[in-house]
């Protein structure tokens, strides 16, 4: 049982009070999760209830049909102990409020990661991933971007998808979605910091490179498309740089011996960042070749051995340790009896 007590801050004075909060407590039975709800919680959602109402100029029992229950039944849960959390997530969205603190649902979430995923506990995400030396400068002027360009694309494509708002978790992208996620927060954590003109200037002045470790895994999906459209960005800063110059040199701003020399200094710069790129997605391909060795074995050996694994390997170094160790990470595989007619 998981039940998560907190502080409130008071309304007149934002000093915490030890007053109950809303919890979260996954049932004993095995019934769906709850958040538990005190007087202070159910005068919100009753208050948030009315004024959406008079905001919108619409009834109660126009709020019930937009979140999917009866006016009866919508006021029964506004006077309930407790409410299902999927039934909160809704109205919690629709009403525009909040009644779980973060720290109260990571704590659930965590809970959750726990026991669903017994064989990770204390390892993180990136211990699982292959670390991959990538230049600083060129992950953040030109990587980087491309990564969250790819992540926007995503989220666009699901939210005109069939799928878009329907509760269903997980699926072949799902993986891939949030492992560049969080390699775009790692690398924003870890390497931002206010030294990205530092990165630049020792980059520009002398093509000095210098270099960060991140965690990837080169099996993800779309590393082909990020690449096309990383050279993309590429070609087109420094073609913008020069478009720039030619500018100036055309307003007589700056005079044609100093436009040749810049204008060499950034094609320089462009070959060097090419190069540097080259080099990133071909060490990458090497690890996925790995990679894909590695999986090639473990499905030749369940299929020789007619065994079956006990946990599907999903980031790189559990594919790798399950390669290393095929018979302790497999049983013997039982087929079904087909039901007699």
């Amino acid at each position: 049982m998981v039940i998560i007590n907190q502080q409130r801050l008071s309304d007149d004075s934002f000093s915490a009070e030890a007053i109950q909060l809303a919890e979260i407590r996954s049932q004993a039975d095995g019934d769906a999760a709850v958040a538990l709800l005190d007087d202070y919680d159910r005068r919100l959602l009753f208050s948030a209830v009315n004024a959406h109402a008079k905001k919108e100029g619409i009834s109660i029992s126009k709020i019930a049909e937009d979140i999917g229950v009866g006016r009866t039944y919508l006021y029964s849960l506004l006077e309930s102990d407790q409410i299902e959390l999927d039934r909160l997530i809704r109205l919690q969205d629709y009403l525009g409020i909040e009644i779980l603190l973060d720290s109260t649902v990571e704590s659930y979430l965590n809970h959750l990661k726990t026991f669903l995923s017994k064989k990770n506990r204390g390892i993180s995400w990136q211990e699982k991933c292959i670390q991959q030396k990538v230049p600083k400068y060129y992950l953040l002027e030109f990587l980087l971007p491309s990564l969250k360009q790819e992540i926007n694309t995503w989220d666009h494509i699901y939210k005109i998808s069939e799928g878009y708002g329907k509760k269903s978790f997980g699926g072949p992208l799902t993986y891939d979605n949030i492992l560049f996620r969080k390699l775009i927060e790692y690398c924003e954590n870890n390497i931002k910091g206010g030294f990205w003109d530092e990165y630049e200037d020792s980059f520009s002045s002398n093509l000095k490179v210098d270099y960060f470790n991140i965690p990837i895994d080169p099996k993800l999906g779309f590393w082909e498309d990020i690449q096309e459209n990383t050279e993309e960005t590429i070609i087109y800063y420094y073609d913008s740089l020069c478009s720039d110059l030619d500018k100036q040199l055309k307003k007589k701003e700056i005079n044609k011996s100093d436009h040749k020399k810049i204008v060499d200094s950034y094609r320089e710069e462009e070959k060097k960042i090419e190069e540097l790129h080259e080099n990133f997605f071909d060490e990458l391909y090497k690890q996925s070749e790995q990679l894909e060795l590695w999986a090639s074995d473990i499905k030749e050996y369940c299929s020789k051995n007619n065994r079956i694994l006990i946990r599907e390997p999903e980031y790189p170094i559990d594919i790798e340790k399950v390669a290393n160790n095929l018979e302790e990470s497999t049983i013997p595989l039982k087929e079904k009896k087909a039901k007699s007619k």
